[in-house]
């Protein structure tokens, strides 16, 4: 049986538009993600919206004579360019990270961030050509708080294990988890996202804090005793 040759262009047309980002080698974050090109997405479309500013915020810590949080900066855009599959990216913000913790002089740091900023921009710049901002349907299902103490169960156990599939579980319930723990589901998926795992489990620990039905072990039936 022969394939609708539109149908095949329309599936090769997200590959191309990706391999086509200046700096961004795909095929190293989807290492990352095994594969995944659901969560991969998803994950390119985070680096563009938190670290589009990454190195504004970092000149601003500099400024200010704050080098560690300047250093910290650096560091969190090293590991998602990483992640990403942005090896340049990658490597321009840890010779800055270094700079910095080395103690370099402030004009020396400028011209490394500088560097980094034109090559982080060129790669924010594709990423939003080829992915254009979606906008995720609200959860519209009834709020089931033994479904939601089931996902976050099976979820601190990847985080637990520092699996990749907590990042790739998350995308799959995050409305229904934003739907009932609000702004603190909101927070939780952000955290796993940005694969700030041991954050993310104290998210879900203070979702069972502030939820007792979280807590709540399903009812078992009474002893005859109970009911005399």
């Amino acid at each position: 049986m022969m394939s609708d040759p539109d149908a095949l262009n329309a599936n090769m047309m997200i590959p191309a538009a990706l391999a086509a980002i200046p700096g961004l080698e795909v095929e190293l974050g989807l290492n990352v993600l095994s594969g995944d090109m659901t969560a991969y997405k998803r994950l390119l479309r985070l680096y563009a919206a938190d670290h589009a500013n990454d190195i504004g915020l970092l000149r601003e810590r500099m400024s200010q004579g704050d080098r560690d949080e300047a250093r910290r900066l650096a560091h969190t855009l090293k590991g998602g360019s990483g992640n990403l599959g942005a090896p340049g990216v990658q490597r321009l913000a840890a010779e800055l990270e270094m700079a910095i913790r080395d103690g370099r002089d402030t004009a020396t740091i400028e011209q490394m961030a500088s560097a980094a900023e034109t090559g982080l921009q060129q790669l924010i710049a594709g990423i939003r050509t080829a992915l254009p901002e979606e906008v995720s349907a609200p959860y519209s299902g009834e709020l089931d708080w033994e479904a939601v103490r089931q996902i976050l169960a099976e979820l601190e156990s990847m985080l637990a294990a520092s699996s990749i599939q907590a990042y790739q579980f998350i995308g799959g319930h995050a409305p229904q988890l934003k739907a009932v723990l609000g702004p603190l589901g909101a927070k939780l998926e952000q955290q796993i996202e940005l694969f700030l795992y041991p954050d993310a489990m104290e998210s879900i620990r203070l979702a069972r804090e502030q939820h007792p039905e979280l807590a709540m072990q399903a009812h078992t039936a009474p002893h005859a005793e109970d009911m005399t």
